[in-house]
């Protein structure tokens, strides 16, 4: 594995660009739900709350009930094949199948005090905890394969093709190659929030700055810098997305583009094809913005 330092201070590091314009959030839906913690996109909007999960359908919500033996609330969540995957603070990944009316539950022990973040390819469910997990779920009760660990919690896992990413609280972000479970690149960066589309990739971090990377299959290189704190970021076909405290950025181009919001650090997730923005405000009320 090759390892990457680099010298960037953050006072070297320019602000994010000044918007220009205001974003244009589409109507409403017309119904309050429980405040959320995530929020997933698929065939369905997904919202997890504290002890239920809601989904959206054609703009009408209904609610799938948890089981009502929990302890603790999920403490994130992510789609599978046949529905979703919740992590829990037990160490415990719960796989939800819908058909319908119908919800079945399989449970997998991670072995692990807390799971902090969970990505899925196929039936196949990563998992970060105090290590890096991988399990099959086609087998009920399947062994867990312990891959090489971080020094420390992972915080953030992604699949991406044939590689994957991870990110860990001591300040490193990894690609593994998902066939060797190897890292092929260590780069010494504090990363708390990240996605891609095709060869590019934007990360947040707790340093309050957001970057975009320039990606192959064995590596990645930082291209650009901007001082910005937030909790969540997204790339599009056409722009960058940044949500911080009480605002929405959209950058395409040099034009840059801001909406205020209710909710500090609201959820939120992109649609499938990536041209629409949903969050949830302070009051309930589940919002939408076109991005393309």
């Amino acid at each position: 594995a090759v390892a990457i330092a680099y010298p960037v201070k953050i006072n070297d590091v320019p602000e994010f660009p000044p918007p220009s314009k205001k974003m244009d959030p589409l109507p409403k839906i017309e119904e309050r739900l429980p405040q959320a913690t995530t929020i997933k996109w698929g065939d369905k909007i997904y919202i997890l709350h504290d002890q239920s999960v809601s989904y959206l359908h054609n703009g009408q919500a209904a609610q799938l009930l948890m089981r009502k033996t929990r302890m603790a609330a999920p403490t994130t969540m992510e789609l599978s094949l046949n529905g979703f995957v919740l992590g829990l603070p037990n160490g415990k990944v719960e796989v939800w199948d819908i058909h319908g009316s119908r919800t079945s539950l399989h449970v997998f022990e991670a072995e692990a005090s807390q799971v902090n973040s969970i990505d899925t390819l196929g039936h196949s469910i990563l998992c970060g905890t105090n290590q890096l997990s991988l399990v099959d779920t086609r087998q009920a009760d399947a062994p867990w394969t312990i891959w090489d660990h971080h020094r420390s919690p992972v915080q953030s896992v992604s699949f991406v093709s044939e590689t994957i990413f991870t990110s860990g609280s001591e300040d490193t972000l990894k690609l593994w190659d998902s066939r060797t479970r190897r890292p092929l690149v260590t780069i010494e960066r504090n990363i708390t929030a990240l996605d891609w589309f095709g060869p590019r990739m934007i990360s947040a971090g707790s340093d309050n700055v957001v970057r975009l990377w320039e990606l192959t299959s064995t590596s990645f290189a930082e291209r650009e810098t901007y001082e910005l704190p937030c909790s969540t970021v997204y790339l599009t076909r056409t722009c960058a997305v940044a949500l911080s405290t009480n605002h929405v950025y959209m950058r395409s181009g040099e034009e840059v583009k801001l909406q205020k919001l209710q909710n500090p650090y609201p959820p939120s997730a992109l649609s499938p094809n990536r041209d629409y923005l949903v969050t949830q405000d302070a009051s309930g009320y589940i919002t939408f913005f076109k991005l393309a």
